[in-house]
């Protein structure tokens, strides 16, 4: 059974250009096939795909008059990176590199776009699907704008239940096509060595195109985890930072009475 693969990052306005340059192919990509390169395709955009994805970000927040100043450290953009494991694109032959079924590949495009404008609408300034790596993927670009038109990506991310809901959502929408979700949870699962060995000798009992059709489907299932326990550790080191902010600034509150209390005391002791 494929499974789906979302994983999300969180780019500040200097990680912008990187990004939009590997996504856009401005700089030379290693493991893409330039034969390929004209495959890709802009499937979201204002009409303003010839321009940097920096330029996007920073003219879709200037629309929202911000409150506040926007600090060094804020979050302008977020990444996703959408696809499923190699089986979904290529169920005869998952191992051979770059290869895809076409309508399976239109299928899945369709719903993930579909996905991404119906969760976000708007808010998706951006989106590219690359078809010259091993297999079919989605490059999407967020501008975390809230409700009150403010930059505002922990309100709209949250925390490690927002994350695990966000797995389920995309999941939801590609069961159609009969992907499922990654594992959930943090909770490791250990193989027995006889189960282990079992299974090896079934693989190669298959062949080395068995062997690594299954290893991949392994590793889909793992890599999806990983993401999102890199957005779940993301997250707390924000809620951690935060914390930390709001107890200096207790700290603080709780200081200033304090002098003032301590002067009160020391002038009157110099007027007895």
């Amino acid at each position: 059974m494929p499974y789906a693969i979302l994983r999300i990052a969180k780019l500040k306005k200097s990680n912008i250009g990187g990004s939009g340059s590997h996504v856009s192919r401005s700089r030379q990509t290693p493991n893409a096939d330039r034969s390929k390169l004209a495959d890709n395709q802009t499937l979201i955009h204002n009409g303003d795909q010839d321009l940097p994805l920096g330029e996007v970000v920073a003219a879709k927040i200037a629309a929202f008059p911000q409150k506040r100043k926007i600090r060094i450290d804020a979050v302008h953009a977020v990444e996703f990176l959408l696809t499923a494991s190699p089986e979904y694109f290529r169920p005869n032959n998952p191992a051979e590199y770059g290869s895809y079924d076409q309508e399976r590949l239109d299928r899945w495009q369709q719903e993930t776009v579909n996905w991404l404008r119906q969760k976000y609408g708007d808010k998706i300034v951006r989106a590219e699907i690359h078809l010259d790596e091993a297999t079919p993927h989605i490059h999407a670009y967020l501008v975390p704008i809230d409700e009150r038109g403010q930059l505002n990506c922990k309100g709209i991310f949250g925390g490690r239940t927002q994350m695990c809901a966000l797995q389920d959502s995309y999941a939801a929408a590609m069961q159609p096509l009969g992907i499922e979700r990654g594992i959930k949870g943090n909770t490791a699962e250990h193989t027995a060595v006889k189960e282990y060995y079992s299974k090896v000798n079934e693989f190669f009992g298959g062949g080395i195109e068995s062997v690594i059709a299954n290893l991949q489907s392994e590793n889909a299932q793992l890599t999806a985890k990983l993401y999102e326990s890199v957005a779940e550790a993301d997250e707390l080191r924000t809620e951690r930072d935060e914390l930390r902010k709001q107890l200096d600034e207790q700290d603080r509150e709780i200081k200033v009475p304090i002098a003032k209390t301590q002067s009160v005391k020391k002038s009157r002791e110099v007027t007895i």
